[in-house]
């Protein structure tokens, strides 16, 4: 009852009255997150942004990620947008305006000190930054959906693991997370859960040394194909992407060729390829191909016992496996190499059942 009373007092007040309207209207996510920013800073907060605009644009040596700030100054491309998009923006905003000020007590909670004839305009440009920031900046929330259960009820068995899908419920926008860039062979992953009121956490993929940058992927890896991944992030994101899998043009991971993919490995001393001979086509040392070969069966047995630990719904015991055999691929084996995904995405489906239905894995969190 606290929670409620509280979230009332700080932003459904505010949100509740227009929400009949705006899902009568099929309201886009976005238009919502936006009204939910403007609610959570409440009329003291946007009061004191409207007297201090500078607050806005400064910069400060530490960075605060729960700051509004930092959501105001991600990127928006407003100069990305067509005309139809920019109309449908500015209407919106008016629309919103209209709505704080004639059905909710926003407009009479502001400082006595506020002038509401520049005050009106202010708030519309406030408003039509984030409809043109949230687009490309912010995340979906989504939950696991297991067979026809939702929520944590749902069947344990390997085929109801196997095919279950991720159903958005709500978006939201972050202060770190939100500037992460994008690769189709992103390095971490995100978790959300539905219970804790939108907190997200990254996860990473793959080993990573101290200055490594963080990549999230936009799309779906590349599992689609190059060109529809290219007009994706140009529609939605304004940029090209020049990712080491575009670069080099990787098959999508739909295709054949991944499933009976040989492996070709690395110099242990250069890093750089080993030649079918057993040496390194840089270093010139030797290696022994038997070796090589009988450790690579061994870890891709170990990702197979850890997958199908997962379609056991033992997820906890997956991970501790995984993670020596993702070491291995990362560190002996040339990329891409189909198993190295499969290894990320059983990963991730551990972690997953981990985090959306802790109290139902053999192993209880």
């Amino acid at each position: 009852m606290d929670c409620k009373e509280k979230a009332f007092t700080e932003f459904h007040q505010y949100e509740c009255p227009c929400w009949p309207y705006l899902r009568q209207n099929q309201t886009p996510r976005f238009v919502l997150l936006t009204l939910r920013l403007i609610s959570k800073l409440g009329p003291k907060g946007v009061s004191r942004l409207f007297n201090n605009p500078q607050e806005l644009t400064q910069s400060s040596t530490t960075y605060d990620s729960s700051s509004y700030s930092c959501i105001h100054q991600l990127i928006s491309h407003e100069q990305a947008h067509g005309d139809i998009e920019n109309f449908s923006n500015v209407m919106q905003s008016l629309i919103l305006v209209r709505f704080l000020e004639n059905l909710t007590p926003f407009f009479s909670k502001l400082d006595g000190y506020v002038n509401r004839e520049s005050f009106r305009p202010w708030l519309t440009q406030l408003i039509l930054h984030h409809l043109q920031s949230l687009p490309c900046n912010s995340l979906a929330l989504e939950e696991l959906k297991i067979d026809e259960g939702r929520g944590r009820n749902f069947r344990t068995d390997a085929e109801s693991i196997r095919t279950a899908q991720f159903e958005q419920y709500a978006s939201g926008v972050y202060g770190t997370v939100s500037l992460i860039n994008h690769s189709c062979d992103p390095n971490v992953t995100r978790l959300t859960d539905s219970t804790s009121r939108g907190r997200l956490c990254i996860v990473t993929l793959k080993g990573l040394r101290a200055g490594d940058p963080l990549f999230t992927s936009y799309t779906k890896s590349f599992q689609d194909p190059l060109e529809e991944r290219q007009q994706f992030l140009m529609d939605n994101y304004h940029f090209r992407c020049s990712c080491q899998a575009c670069s080099e043009n990787w098959l999508p991971l739909s295709h054949s060729t991944w499933v009976n993919q040989e492996p070709q490995f690395r110099c242990s001393f250069c890093w750089n390829q080993i030649l079918k001979n057993g040496r390194c086509g840089s270093c010139k040392k030797k290696g022994n191909p038997k070796l090589l070969l009988g450790e690579h069966a061994k870890k891709v047995a170990d990702f197979y016992k850890c997958y199908n630990l997962v379609i056991q719904n033992n997820p906890l015991e997956a991970i501790a496996g995984l993670r020596p055999v993702l070491e291995y691929f990362q560190q002996k084996v040339v990329e891409p190499f189909g198993k190295t995904f499969l290894a990320q995405d059983t990963l991730k489906r551990a972690l997953d059942l981990i985090v959306y239905f802790p109290n139902s894995s053999v192993y209880k969190v």
